[in-house]
This record gives structure tokens, sequence and C-alpha cells, in this order.
């Protein structure tokens, strides 16, 4: 996956918003989360870099921007409120020209993007909310990870490296010390202590309780059970008030998270490229023949959104021997691309069974 190329947009306000866009095919435009996700992408952060790599992997066009203030977007700004955040994303859009498009957010991203659905609802095909709230409130007291760093945010000031810190081992659940100080590094580099304070004080304020049942669009909303700042009660809130939603729990593993993204866009998009794969790949049932019992099992897992190495770990394979497999089945199924790989699984049964 190469680098992407970081471009910039122009909000109603003036500010200047930094995004990227990476892929070819329908679009996935992400609402930034706190730090900016281009910023994440370039840590790299491995949520927002996995998400991202992967859906582009599965023949999506996904966007990503830096919060205003963050990042790399424009730093001198006073207004860091929810409607501030919507221009912001409504300049990435108008500036790439998207007439529609599925949208998705994380946490607080996921509160800009109900907002923008809310308005702009011809534009929005299908919403994606991860771990969302509706309330700023109710999101402070159902967490107690938001609780521990309120409790740290008055050192901002005085001591940013140390609040940082706290803020990267809750990140990861004090799991990995190690990467927790990469990330507190990278959040430090993201905004300034003011900026930060400006924008969590403005989430606390966020009712979008009011604005829920105007939403009528096509809505997944997802409760990663790893996410430490989110709640099955606050998912649960949101996924009531929207009439046309599903709300599903999955595994804080990325994998499963993305691949509940990919089933719920695929049945309203197609899979894409699928037309011109399967023009390409004329009788595929010739070829599958072609497959060995072990490549039919590596596409397998290509097909339910394994990386290279879950699938080595899952088949106890070397991660070369499983690059070989993948290549061979490339050249087998004539096909260049994961997508296109999945693509051909999902028109072919068999390629997923054994």
């Amino acid at each position: 996956m190469r680098e992407p190329s970081i471009q910039y947009a122009r909000s109603q306000d003036g500010v200047s918003v930094a995004y990227f866009r990476l892929g070819q095919g329908p679009h996935i435009v992400f609402a930034s989360n706190t730090f900016g996700d281009v910023h994440h992408y370039n840590l790299p952060h491995p949520h927002t870099r996995r998400m991202t790599d992967e859906l582009v992997e599965r023949g999506w066009s996904v966007v990503r921007c830096d919060l205003r203030g963050m990042g790399s977007s424009d730093r001198n700004v006073t207004d860091m409120g929810l409607a501030a955040r919507v221009l912001d994303l409504e300049a990435v859009i108008s500036r790439l020209g998207l007439e529609q498009f599925a949208l998705a957010g994380v946490d607080a991203g996921a509160a800009v993007a109900m907002n923008y659905a809310a308005r702009h609802p011809l534009q929005v095909s299908q919403l994606i909310l991860l771990n969302p709230f509706a309330s700023g409130k109710r999101r402070l007291e159902q967490s107690p990870a938001l609780r521990a760093l309120a409790s740290v945010e008055v050192m901002a000031d005085h001591d940013w490296t140390f609040t940082l810190l706290m803020v990267g081992n809750v990140v990861t659940l004090f799991s990995n010390p190690d990467h927790a100080r990469e990330l507190a590094a990278g959040f430090q580099l993201s905004t300034s202590p003011k900026t930060w304070k400006a924008s969590t004080d403005a989430l606390k304020e966020i009712d979008l309780t009011p604005l829920l049942p105007l939403i009528q669009i096509p809505t997944l909303v997802v409760h990663d059970t790893g996410f430490p700042f989110g709640s099955f009660e606050l998912c649960q809130e949101v996924a009531s008030g929207i009439a046309d939603s599903r709300l599903v729990v999955i595994p804080g593993d990325g994998a499963a998270e993305i691949a509940a993204i990919d089933n719920f866009l695929r049945p309203a998009y197609g899979a894409p490229d699928r037309s011109s794969l399967s023009r390409g790949l004329g009788n595929s049932s010739n070829r599958i023949g072609h497959l060995t019992s072990r490549q039919r099992e590596v596409l397998a897992l290509v097909a339910r959104g394994k990386t290279n190495k879950e699938i080595a770990e899952e088949l106890v394979l070397s991660l070369r021997t499983v690059e070989r497999h993948i290549a061979d089945i490339y050249t087998k199924i004539g096909v260049r691309h994961r997508s296109e790989a999945v693509a051909y699984a999902l028109n072919e049964p068999r390629s997923a069974s054994h």
C-alpha cells in the first residue's frame, strides 16, 4: 500500500482541512476522530491504518481527514464544536465532488457523521457508526476510561507529556507500555493542550438524541468490545433512535469490524469490480478445480478478511508460505489483487469450502 498524498480543503469558516483518498471504487468517507485520522494513519495507528488499507484491498475508495486544530489541518482555530467539525467534513466532500457515498465515523467522528447525515440525507447512501454516542454527558458517565482522563485533564497545560502518556495507556488498555509511549509521542505532535481541552469540552456538550429520529438512512451501529471509550448501552441508544439501523457486537480484533463494514455495504453497491471480474474469469468452476486443498483453505480465509499473518497463525504456516500460496492462487484463478480474489471467492462458493 503506497503512502497517501495529503490534500487540503477550505471550510466555510476559512479553516484548512487535511485529507487523503486511497483506492478505486465506491467511496467510504470517514469523519475524523480526535487527533485526526490522517495523523492516526501516519503514526501509524494500528486501527486507522489497518481499517483503511484492508477496505482499499477489498475494493473500496477510502477518504480520511484530520480534525481542525489537529494533525496536518489548520492549527490556528478557536471553534472545536460539533457544528464546526461538520463544516470541515462538508469542505472535504465538496472538494472531492462526491454526490453520494457511505459515511462512517468512530466515537467523536460518529457524532459528526450522524449530524452530517441528518443535514444531507440525499448524499449519504449508508451510515456506519463505530462505538457512537448520542449524549456527551452519558458518554462520560458510562466510560471509566474517560473519567480517568478527565481527572488528569487539568494537568495538560503543566505536563502535556504525562497527560498524553495517560491517554496512550488508556487507548491500549494498559497492556502495552511501549506502544502507549509511541502513541503519546504521536498525539503530542498532533495538537496543543489548549486545542485538545477545547475538543474534549465540546464533546461533553453534544446531545444528538433529538436528531436520531431524523436520520432515515440504512445504518450499521458497531459496538467493538475492545474500544475503551464506548459501551453497549451507548451503542444501543443510538441504534434504537435510528429507525433503519442494525446493531452488531464484535470482539476488539479489528478484522471483525472490517468484515462487518464490508458485509453491510456490499449488497447496496455490489462487490467492487465484481462484474468486470466475472467477465474476465470465464468458467470459474473449471479454475477452482486447479486449486489444491490448502490453497482453497487460504482463499477462504482471504475472503473472510484475514491478513496474511492471521492466515499463517490459523493454518500454522510460515508467513512466506502463505504469501507463496496467495501468489499461486492469483495466477491460477487469473486475478491481480486481493479484492479480486475476494470477489472470486464470493462468486464461487466451492472456493470458500473445504
